[in-house]
């Protein structure tokens, strides 16, 4: 029987070839997330907030885990856009990450207020109370204080536009019909 020689060290270098090149890969993404995120930050700080959002998103392409800083660009960018559904994803994202952050948690309650899902509100209110910091509890108070407001304030718009469907078009509004 003949001895196989060279064979394992043809597998050594095989290991070291694919070992290489996964890092070179790694590398490349790094650098192409690296290329994304400061350009959308550089956007981001010249209020071009869609340009920012179309590179924080390139950039959270070549990320291999969820990346903070990606995910609060778009976040921001998308509550300076007026998307706040969008924003409420990435904020969800955010807390995600890190659950102790209680700025993160008070202005994805605020979002949840603006587009009316009161119960995610509440659950914000409640995770801002369980932290039990004074910060974190004057945050609750503001959101509960919030959430009473638009929903009184909800009630009322609803009961105006049931009771008197055109009240925008009257002249006594002050409103123009094109509003």
């Amino acid at each position: 029987m003949k001895k196989h020689k060279g064979s394992f060290s043809a597998v050594v270098v095989s290991i070291m070839v694919i070992v290489l090149i996964c890092a070179t890969g790694y590398l490349f993404c790094q650098t192409i997330k690296n290329r994304n995120l400061s350009k959308a930050q550089n956007l981001l700080a010249a209020d071009d907030y869609t340009g920012a959002i179309e590179y924080f998103l390139k950039a959270d392409k070549f990320t291999l885990r969820p990346d903070s800083e990606i995910q609060r660009g778009l976040a921001e960018s998308y509550v300076r856009i007026g998307d706040n559904e969008e924003a409420c994803e990435y904020y969800e994202k955010l807390v995600e990450l890190d659950p102790s952050n209680i700025e993160d948690r008070y202005i994805l309650g605020m979002l949840y207020i603006e587009v009316k899902d009161y119960k995610k509100a509440e659950s914000q209110i409640s995770a801002l109370r369980g932290m039990k910091k004074e910060e974190a509890t004057n945050h609750a108070d503001e959101l509960t204080s919030q959430i009473q407001t638009k929903m009184v304030k909800g009630f009322f718009q609803d009961f105006v536009d049931k009771i008197v469907p055109n009240f925008k078009k009257l002249p006594f509004t002050g409103e123009s019909e094109n509003d």
